[in-house]
């Protein structure tokens, strides 16, 4: 229904898919729990990459019907560029399984993303769920035993074993800039105090003591940072408000 045959990657999801992943379509609807009902499933939600590069980024191309596996779908809705889960998907299909497929535990095919409640931890889910996975095995051993759940943040299934290597590798850029930035700072004081070399030896001809000008140039190097660090802490904040709105504007 846009051009020549080509093969596309899909997804199968749940009504409330969306809503969990708290997005909202860019163009139409999301799916609802009626689409996911067999017979009334032929609708398709695209991503944004596949609407930019499949259909030019018409906006008149909910209502229009697309073949997919020689069956006839109608694009209800567009999602927007911020929602790139799974990675690879360029249409989303509604799950819609038949009475055959509900009763075929020996399938161990689907993914299942939720939210915590508040104040329960992954570790606290993690129980619960092999508890039921143990309950399941005992009560039909002939597809459940043998299998568990895995609980985990999204964020470690997307990246996988490199999420501690995606941390270390920020916050060890964090610190290079930080050393960096210090290395200029201390540059600078050192060359302001050899510029006030002759201030520091009148004040000490006119009777300051030692202590008393290592205390007026810890107070001035104390000032000048507590008026960086303040500096810096208005400009986070500015930075994470940025940032929200930006992330609220790209879900919307």
């Amino acid at each position: 229904g846009a051009g020549d045959a080509a093969h596309v990657t899909g997804e199968s999801v749940s009504g409330d898919f969306f809503k969990v992943l708290r997005i909202r379509t860019l163009l139409g609807r999301a799916f609802v729990e009626s689409d996911c009902q067999p017979g009334k499933d032929g609708v398709v939600v695209l991503s944004y990459g596949f609407w930019q590069k499949k259909f030019a980024a018409d906006r008149a191309v909910v209502g229009h019907k697309i073949e997919l596996d020689q069956h006839a779908y109608t694009i209800i809705g567009v999602m927007p560029k911020a929602l790139q889960y799974p990675s690879w998907t360029d249409v989303f299909l509604p799950l819609a399984p038949n009475a055959q497929q509900l009763a075929n535990r020996s399938e161990h095919i689907y993914t299942v993303v939720g939210r915590l409640n508040p104040g329960v931890t992954t570790a606290q889910a993690q129980a619960e769920m092999r508890t039921i996975a143990e309950r399941l095995a005992h009560i039909y051993p002939a597809s459940n035993l043998g299998w568990s759940a895995h609980v985990e943040p999204l964020v470690d299934n997307i990246n996988g074993d490199k999420n501690p290597l995606y941390f270390r590798l920020v916050m060890g850029a964090t610190l290079f800039v930080l050393l960096v930035v210090c290395a200029n700072v201390a540059n600078l004081q050192f060359a302001r105090g050899i510029a006030r070399r002759p201030e520091i030896a009148m004040r000490s001809a006119l009777g300051a003591s030692r202590i008393r000008l290592l205390r007026q140039l810890l107070t001035e190097s104390i000032l000048l940072g507590l008026v960086g660090a303040a500096g810096g802490l208005a400009l986070l904040g500015v930075g994470l408000v940025l940032i929200g709105l930006i992330l609220w504007g790209s879900l919307c």
